[in-house]
């Protein structure tokens, strides 16, 4: 298992380790493209909401801490 700082992260990345059996869990930046446009951080959004997405290989999380900021987990290891 690798737990990684979000800077080297992306989900091509996550891909790859997959196939060499690693699995990849890891904050995400607001600004890779990655990441789709529900999950990005907006004042719509309630406060303590958390949603999902799901893939084959991947799983991706956005939970709002506070209004208006989203802390985005990317993970190959929780599905």
């Amino acid at each position: 298992n690798i737990t990684v700082y979000n800077y080297f992260s992306s989900g091509q990345l996550v891909s790859e380790l997959k196939e060499r059996n690693l699995k990849y869990v890891v904050t995400l930046r607001n600004n890779k493209r990655d990441i789709p446009q529900e999950f990005q951080p907006n004042r719509q959004r309630k406060v303590e909401s958390t949603e999902y997405a799901f893939t084959d290989d991947k799983t991706i999380t956005s939970h709002v801490p506070k209004k208006g900021k989203s802390v985005i987990l990317l993970s190959s290891m929780h599905h």
